[in-house]
């Protein structure tokens, strides 16, 4: 080291702050973690999906065929799953999965999967194969427009409904459970913006209850409220306000996610599925000029016009 060298390395410290070199630390910390994230989001989908299919693998194998077309068909197949393990194998010796590798794998896992519809097709001829391999939940990119509308209508709420997907891909533990409760939380976030008290009130799909709640708001009454106030086209409107009901045994599901004990895996993904999309449905729908200003008085059917839903209060 020169004479002039530490009074360079001197003159860099007093310029460089310690707390903007923090800042730095974490803020790529921050992008490592929201890459491991992701990434865990995305292998914890593809586990699903080859757990889903491995049933309709076993029995394939299992059936005695004669005819060597099927045969070459199941035996091209076995390679193609062969190949797709071997390919896991390899990126994890290499650089152990990390977010770029997850992003370019899903291209291979899709032409994997492919293949269990078609040999299963196949092998119908012989014995029925069910090839349930669909996702509890969506890829991130199939429900693009519900995220943007949701930012607009709060960022907040946007977060909680990504996190949905998020905690029941990316966490190991009990995942049905916590994406069960923030199921919960999205819906009656989402509806207490739709439908707040005050606005519920002044409008004629609230009734005043008996006892100590009298200024009650049910949540009946509050869907009831959101698809005539914030929905317009009345088709739809009509599709949305009947399916209120199966959105509430839907949520009376989610609701076991807080007993104690293990909860039935199968219904809760299937609870999970519907609510999911349910609430989707609700925001791609919905109004946003009409939550900028809600006239509880005008902007949905009054009690006699006949065209108020009927909804289990």
């Amino acid at each position: 080291m020169t004479r002039d060298e530490p009074d360079k390395l001197e003159k860099r410290k007093e310029i460089e702050k310690p707390e903007e070199i923090i800042d730095d630390i974490t803020a790529n910390l921050d992008k490592l973690h929201k890459g491991l994230t992701e990434s865990a989001t995305l292998v914890g989908q593809e586990i699903e999906r080859y757990e889903n299919i491995r049933p309709a693998w076993k029995i394939m194998s299992e059936t005695q065929v004669d005819n060597p077309d099927i045969r070459e068909i199941y035996n091209l197949g076995v390679c193609g799953l062969s190949a797709f393990r071997d390919e896991l194998t390899d990126n994890w010796r290499i650089s152990g999965l990390y977010t770029q590798d997850i992003s370019r794998l899903l291209s291979s896992s899709d032409t994997t999967a492919a293949i269990t519809s078609s040999s299963a097709t196949v092998f119908q001829r012989v014995g029925e194969i069910k090839v349930p391999y669909r996702y509890t939940l969506p890829r991130h990119q199939n429900y693009g427009d519900t995220k943007a509308k949701l930012e607009k209508i709060d960022p907040s709420l946007c977060k909680t409904f990504e996190s949905i997907r998020e905690i029941f891909y990316g966490t190991r533990y009990d995942p049905e459970r916590a994406a069960e409760y923030q199921s919960r939380q999205v819906f009656d976030h989402l509806f207490s913006i739709l439908a707040p008290d005050d606005k519920v009130r002044k409008s004629p799909y609230w009734k005043r209850k008996t006892g100590n709640d009298s200024n009650l708001v049910t949540r009946p009454e509050r869907i009831a409220f959101a698809a005539n106030t914030h929905v317009t086209n009345k088709s739809t409107r009509q599709i949305l306000v009947f399916s209120s009901k199966h959105m509430l045994s839907v949520y009376k599901v989610l609701c076991k996610a807080h007993n104690r004990g293990p909860i039935n895996e199968q219904e809760a993904k299937e609870a999970l599925r519907e609510m999911f999309q349910l609430i989707c449905d609700w925001v791609n729908e919905v109004d946003l000029e009409s939550l900028e200003s809600v006239d509880a008085s005008t902007n949905y059917p009054q009690k006699n016009t006949g065209n108020k839903p009927q909804f289990p209060l």
